[in-house]
């Protein structure tokens, strides 16, 4: 698998997670980084909930890459 498509697949995972509104991911040979969006305050949670999905779905590779995962806090415009 090619560092693009690691990073599209888990951009991908991460927006399919209920609390994110949006995602991007960056990829190289040894390390996944994604950034992801969400409403929710509680921003650890959202992590943990991406950490899971990804943890899933990339269980194949674990071992060989790094993941990191940040969540920030959309801002409501009211």
């Amino acid at each position: 698998m090619r560092p693009v498509d690691a990073a599209r697949l888990v951009g991908d995972i991460a927006r399919a997670v209920p609390a994110v509104t949006g995602a991007a991911a960056t990829a190289t040979r040894k390390k996944i980084t994604v950034t992801a969006r969400t409403v929710d305050t509680d921003t650890a949670a959202v992590r943990t909930q991406i950490t899971d999905a990804l943890t899933d779905r990339l269980a194949p590779i674990a071992g060989q890459v790094r993941i990191d995962a940040a969540v920030h806090t959309d801002k409501v415009h009211r």
